[in-house]
């Protein structure tokens, strides 16, 4: 655990300030990023219930969370404060946030149910590629273009009289010239592109450098014009090899081309399992037309082909050769209920081509929504679903703005040759254009009904049915009220369904059906107020959620919340109550919000619930953990996720305190205890943190007793024990064996350190070490510090010592000094560092007074010598030599 690389992260942006619109929903996006490598883990949490990530918890060295905020109940001029939380597996991070609501469009709120007309832009994607811009094919500039590659490439020809280059460059120019194109006529002018083809394939270069020069200059520029396409179709038909060739002839194969592609084509592809998806959409489209059933190379495509067609429709994705492939390979024993949601959109798209006119974009309206798709013109054609015969299509310009006059080629005011007869025919803007229906695939469809019998559209459809015939059971009411719930209708259709309701039912639930945009955060407060009177806290509940009137009155917010968890109704994220069901994010929030008022104000009951259900940045379920503690209140797993939380963002917060309570009223797991005793044992030891009081100490004292062998134990937690006992005034009998045991391990492995020596007046330490001097250094683990040393009066000079990596990240170097020695130090950090790290002088002021000690012995020979005394010196020595054979017949040192 001590081990794993953390993430150095980043955050972009560093701080939120955005507009947001009344009564609309905003989002924004935060980017985290491992500047080191390291994979990222973390958690998001707001402080707001209006605000909440999409999906909380991220894994990535890349991740981009986004942000949902709800601007329901805010008006002009509001601002929500505060901060988003991101606890990591690199640490916590506090991103602020201002946003400030602007007025909803004033138009577009009275149309809708209490909020702005939204747009779905684009429903369907067009194919796989970029938008493509209308294409002039054969112009000059690509011939120009290989002919100076060609000139460059200067190619010799067999004959050798000149370069290939020179002569492309001359026929490039024969091709085209000022003002024209490679068939010598205006640019501008339209052409039949048969007619193209034709001339193209009389025009080829017959010279086989310069075709091949020319076409590779082609394949180089990703040209994808009708000349690129000769070209290429010339190139295979001689047999050449040029890279990515085929790729290229893909994709400048017209969409719209009749032509099998060459076997050639079809062969090398289908060893290629995966080409872009741009040319699988082309390859299959021509596989499925021209190749047989029966044939071993279409088994080779069709389950291809087959996975394509799911994925493709899955993303919505339309075009052309995307239609021929879903008709050919969507069956109805494919759809499942992921597939059946999306399906519709695509079995009920409509190809809309401009005839006559130009728009950006087309839109289809329904009289009973109020928002609207829209789709963008790309080339004249745009795909859009259209599902009911009473849709409105409308075209846009590039600003959004409404083209009038658009007018159906096939309408009854076109005769038979498609010619406008009304009035329009003489105003320049009018928009002209076709309508197609892209699938008749009924089966298709009732399968989508029968997975999805949701979906948006199908309830829709039964909603304006029972609207106009009234309600006839239980069933027809559910569809109504699904209707109001998912739907976004407009005033009017709303104010209809609504008046079916109350005509069905007296029962004052009713009023559940309704939306925020049938109240307003002022009247909204009255209207719960009334429920709680009469014990209806779900039906206050859904008003105050739907409305934000929370915002305005968080008293009567308070009775809801209190009434709700009192009796069991907590609201649930799928709205089915049941045991194991997850809590509405939005009620937690709302609870916390609450709590976060004033903690002495909130109820018994909504304290209670945070501490059941509660999750968010540690410091905040601490916060709720010590109410709960001070009312007495039952604290469920909160101390475990706290204690998770920190350990998991390696936060020091109240850690032990919440270990504390982990252990005191939670039914504590190995794994955890061991985790927090080896942080915190690291935290003390490794990078010297100063530990309040003793609840790690008392932690490692009974976790070690309660083991059978304390030995087998991390060192660390051994190390952080012994440590704090070395500092201790005085130790019980319990403690002086446990102290004893562990630091005999210790010294056994080489674990020795400055605060090893300073056990010797609480428990057993050899003499050898006794006698040394120790200097300790907590650096680089990966770089050793550099040490230099001089011993006064012998050394006037510093010379480098090695310091050994002991453990981890601590050096240790031990020495003799005797009496009247005087060491000074000075540690770098890194042997190339300037200034040092530390410094510091240890002196030897005076004898050691234990009996038959032989450092005593050296000490007084030194003395003797100084005082030229040679009786003392001759009486040391000889008790020195004594000491040693005594010692070396008692003890056998290996």
């Amino acid at each position: 655990m001590l081990d794993m690389e953390a993430p150095v992260i980043t955050i972009s942006p560093e701080s939120v300030r955005e507009h947001v619109s009344a009564g609309r929903l905003h989002s924004f996006v935060l980017e985290v990023l491992s500047t080191n490598g390291a994979a990222i883990k973390g958690i998001c949490f707001s402080d707001h219930p209006a605000i909440r990530a999409d999906i909380p918890t991220f894994t990535g060295r890349r991740v981009h969370v986004s942000m949902r905020v709800d601007a329901t109940g805010m008006q002009a001029g509001d601002i929500m404060a505060g901060s988003i939380t991101l606890v990591t597996n690199g640490g916590e991070y506090r991103i602020p946030y201002e946003l400030i609501c602007d007025e909803a469009p004033a138009a577009a709120a009275a149309e809708t149910a209490g909020s702005a007309d939204n747009v779905v832009e684009d429903p369907l994607v067009y194919g796989f590629g970029e938008e493509k811009t209308p294409v002039r094919y054969g112009a000059a500039g690509a011939w120009a273009a290989a002919g100076s590659a060609v000139s460059g490439a200067g190619i010799r020809t067999s004959a050798g009289s000149g370069s290939a280059g020179d002569k492309g460059t001359r026929q490039a120019a024969a091709y085209g010239g000022a003002g024209t194109d490679a068939f010598g006529t205006d640019p501008d002018e339209e052409f039949d592109r048969e007619a193209q083809l034709r001339l193209l394939r009389t025009s080829l270069p017959e010279d086989g450098p310069l075709f091949e020069a020319v076409l590779s200059a082609m394949i180089r520029a990703k040209d994808d014009s009708l000349l690129t396409y000769s070209f290429c179709k010339e190139a295979i038909r001689r047999g050449l090899s040029l890279t990515r060739l085929y790729e290229t002839y893909i994709h400048a194969y017209p969409d719209d081309s009749d032509e099998m592609m060459p076997r050639e084509v079809l062969l090398y592809f289908s060893y290629d399992r995966d080409p872009e998806a741009a040319i699988r959409e082309k390859l299959y489209k021509n596989v499925l037309l021209y190749v047989d059933r029966d044939s071993e190379l279409y088994a080779i495509y069709e389950t291809r082909i087959s996975h394509f067609a799911m994925k493709s429709l899955q993303e919505l994705r339309i075009s052309r050769s995307l239609q021929l492939i879903y008709d050919r390979m969507i069956f109805p024993g494919m759809i499942d209920q992921k597939a059946a949601a999306v399906l519709p959109d695509l079995l009920k798209a409509r190809r809309v081509t401009l005839i006559g006119g130009s728009a950006a974009f087309v839109s289809v309206r329904y009289p009973e929504l109020g928002a609207r798709m829209r789709a963008r013109m790309i080339n004249g054609e745009a795909y859009i679903p259209v599902y009911f015969a009473d849709a409105k299509l409308q075209f846009e310009d590039e600003d959004g703005r409404v083209i009038t006059g658009a007018v159906r080629v096939d309408d009854e005011s076109a005769d038979e040759g498609g010619r406008l007869t009304d009035s329009l025919t003489a105003r320049a803007d009018v928009i002209r254009y076709m309508e197609e229906e892209m699938f008749r695939r009924p089966d298709l469809l009732l399968k989508c009904f029968e997975m999805a019998p949701e979906h948006r559209m199908l309830l829709l459809s039964a909603a304006k049915e029972i609207r106009e015939r009234g309600i006839r059971n239980e069933e027809d009411k559910a569809i109504l009220v699904k209707a109001l719930d998912r739907l976004q209708l407009k005033r009017s259709f709303r104010a209809g369904i609504v008046r079916q309701l109350c005509l069905s039912d007296g029962d004052p639930r009713w009023i559940s059906v309704l939306e925020p945009g049938d109240y307003t955060p002022e009247t909204a407060s009255d209207i719960c107020r009334a429920l709680c009177a009469h014990d209806h806290y779900e039906e206050a509940w859904k008003i105050t959620a739907g409305c934000g009137s929370w915002r305005k009155d968080p008293g009567i917010l308070m009775d809801i919340l209190d009434g709700m968890i009192r009796k069991g109704r907590i609201p649930t994220a799928d709205g089915l109550q049941s045991p194991d069901a997850a809590p509405d994010p939005l009620f937690v929030a709302l609870c916390k919000y609450v709590f976060d008022l004033g903690p002495d104000k909130a109820a018994d009951s909504v304290v209670q619930y945070l501490a059941y259900d509660y999750e968010g940045p540690a410091v905040q379920m601490y916060r709720v953990m010590s109410e709960a503690l001070t009312r007495g209140q039952k604290l469920y797993d909160l101390p475990e996720k706290t204690l998770t939380l920190l350990l998991f963002a390696d936060c020091r917060d109240h850690i032990d305190e919440t270990f504390e309570a982990y252990i005191g009223h939670c039914r504590y797991t190995d794994m955890m205890v061991r985790a927090y005793l080896n942080r915190r044992s690291a935290d003390y030891f490794l990078d010297e943190q100063e530990v309040i009081g003793s609840i790690l100490f008392d932690a490692l004292f009974s976790y070690m007793k309660a083991v059978d062998d304390p030995r087998k134990l991390p060192d660390i937690m051994a190390l952080a024990l012994t440590k704090y006992y070395s500092e201790k005034e005085s130790l019980t009998q319990e403690e002086t064996q446990l102290c004893q045991t562990l630091t005999d391990k210790l010294i056994e492995d080489g674990l020795i350190f400055c605060y090893t020596k300073k056990l010797r007046k609480k428990i057993r330490v050899a003499r050898e070490l006794c006698d040394r001097f120790y200097v300790e250094f907590h650096g680089d683990p990966e770089t050793a510090p550099k040490l230099l040393v001089r011993i006064l009066p012998d050394e006037s000079e510093f010379r480098q010592v090695e310091m050994k990596r002991v453990y981890r990240n601590i050096y240790v170097m031990s020495t003799l000094l005797f009496m009247g020695d005087e060491m000074h130090y000075l540690i770098y950090e890194t042997p190339g560092a300037e200034q040092p790290a530390e410094e510091g002088v240890i002196k030897v002021t005076k004898y050691h007074k234990l009996k038959d000690d032989r450092y005593k012995y050296l000490n007084n020979m030194l003395k003797a010598i100084a005082d030229k005394d040679k009786d003392m010196l001759r009486e040391n020595m000889l008790h020195y030599v004594e000491t040693g054979e005594v010692t070396k017949k008692l003890f056998t040192l290996s």
